[in-house]
């Protein structure tokens, strides 16, 4: 049970409501496998935890989850033709925001797939969800639904999503 692996890393006790808690928790952010997590995930990156990564707390700094999510959200601009687009017509996109939901902390070493796809298609935006999978626990450690705009950088203004842009995000998905 991966909480186990955790509690005896913490460098304070915690509470039997928050293992309780924890505990369900795990139950929902399971795949059955790898496998399972790539065909949940039109994109997926791999990326090796570094020792470097780790903070003082010794787990992965909460700002890599964040680098490795963009990691993954490039690779699917790149499917999607994003970088071609921005220089044809200055329009691309721009994160609005992002929500993160920490699951469990990471220490190296490790290896992490990192999946991105789309959640959500509307005129001028798109919600992705982005999920970071642990090899060594075979769990989700965040999950993330970036929030990404359309830009036009020559105007400096949002714009819709250009006609093109939005069937190959769809036939993509």
């Amino acid at each position: 049970v991966l909480y186990h692996l955790f509690l005896h890393q913490l460098p304070f006790p915690v509470s039997q409501e928050t293992l309780v808690r924890f505990q369900n928790d795990e139950k929902k952010m399971k795949f059955d496998s790898l496998e399972a997590f790539k065909k949940h995930f039109p994109i997926v990156v791999e990326i090796p935890v570094a020792w470097g990564e780790m903070d003082s707390m010794q787990h992965v700094n909460h700002t890599v989850y964040l680098k490795w999510m963009e990691t993954a959200r490039f690779e699917f601009f790149e499917k999607l033709g994003m970088t071609e687009l921005m220089q044809e017509t200055g329009v691309g996109n721009i994160l609005k925001s992002i929500e993160c939901r920490y699951r469990i902390p990471l220490t190296h070493p490790d290896t992490v797939s990192v999946g991105a796809k789309l959640a959500e298609l509307r005129e001028d935006e798109y919600l992705m969800e982005q999920s970071v999978f642990s090899h060594t626990h075979l769990a989700i450690a965040a999950e993330a639904k970036p929030l990404m705009v359309m830009y036009d950088y020559q105007k400096l203004c949002k714009t819709l999503i250009p006609p093109q842009l939005k069937q190959r995000i769809l036939d993509f998905s």
